[in-house]
């Protein structure tokens, strides 16, 4: 008796994307004949000969495919295993932007984007050196960008794979680039870094800290909160005076939103908080800050915040010979 094969093929396909078609193994067989019949062809072709059991090729500018093998013998073949005709979508129902293959030494981040014309939300996974980087939803269109300061350094590899809901089915679209990093280095022993451009001009150092805090997926504070965030800090030592004739004073370099000052003493710590334009829970009163024991006033001018309290200098943040810190932020 002579056994046929079974065959396996994939239930859809896209232009563009490969098509994987496997077959069971059968005793006695010396190899296997693998045809494909597309719905421009007009009779079968032979696509694959040999003792694999497994052929890929990519989808062409078709809407439907069948694939048919056999086993050959020494000295005779078995009958043809015939799939069901297999739909082949447009290359247009997912695109991811760029070629296959290396990108070489990297010195500028990675652009990348999807896109589809099927009208449904995009799966998008993004992995580098096999480790999944983003996973997110994304429509027609997205645009995006790896850090080149986020990626490993040495030889590495960045795979992306889209998959969208298409009339016939799910389809997706995968793309692959190998890459290498060289480490930046300095020169030997202390240096300042006052700005780093590229070739163009453009500042490629963080200016801002909300720009040097890498959120999981590579992007920085600054894009995700898409504010120019800003924050100062310093601390000074008190003087022992106080009342309104003598109040603290720090002046920003920017008019703060949300600002603070915390002291340390010999057996606890007081602290002041408040925000520029409204008040915020911790350590404020309606009528202005407080500690454990009195109250102090608030008041601003342009960058410059003074306060000052009637009950002693260290209820206005200035205790003689105490040390303050003082933080001050701008998030918009």
């Amino acid at each position: 008796m002579v056994f046929t094969p079974v065959l396996t093929v994939p239930p859809l396909a896209m232009q563009g994307q490969p098509i994987t078609v496997n077959w069971t193994a059968v005793d006695t067989a010396s190899s296997y004949t693998l045809q494909r019949k597309a719905d421009t062809d007009e009779d079968w072709a032979q696509v694959y000969s040999g003792a694999e059991l497994t052929f890929a090729e990519t989808a062409g500018a078709w809407t439907s495919v069948q694939y048919r093998v056999q086993a050959v013998f020494s000295d005779s073949t078995s009958d043809w295993a015939a799939s069901a005709s297999i739909p082949v979508v447009s290359a247009s129902a997912l695109v991811i932007s760029g070629q296959d293959g290396d990108l070489g030494t990297l010195v500028n981040d990675v652009p990348y984007s999807v896109s589809s014309d099927t009208g449904n939300q995009i799966s998008l996974e993004l992995r580098v050196n096999g480790a999944l980087w983003t996973a997110l939803e994304v429509s027609s269109g997205y645009a995006q960008s790896i850090p080149v300061i986020d990626l490993p350094t040495g030889a590495g590899t960045i795979d992306i794979l889209a998959t969208v809901q298409a009339s016939t089915g799910a389809v997706s679209a995968a793309r692959a680039w190998t890459y290498t990093k060289t480490p930046v280095t300095t020169s030997a022993g202390p240096c300042d870094v006052v700005e780093w451009q590229d070739a163009t001009g453009a500042v490629k150092f963080p200016v801002t800290l909300a720009e040097a805090v890498r959120i999981p997926g590579g992007k920085t504070l600054d894009q995700v909160t898409q504010l120019p965030a800003q924050i100062c800090t310093g601390s000074y030592v008190g003087t022992g005076t106080y009342g309104k004739d003598d109040p603290t004073e720090i002046t920003f370099p920017f008019v703060p939103d949300l600002w603070g000052i915390l002291g340390y003493f010999t057996n606890n710590k007081r602290s002041w908080v408040r925000g520029q334009s409204q008040l915020v829970p911790w350590g404020i009163s309606a009528t202005g800050l407080f500690t454990t024991a009195g109250s102090a006033t608030t008041n601003f001018e342009g960058t410059t915040v003074s306060l000052y309290s009637d009950t002693g200098a260290d209820y206005q943040g200035n205790g003689n010979n105490q040390i303050y810190y003082y933080i001050g932020i701008k998030i918009g």
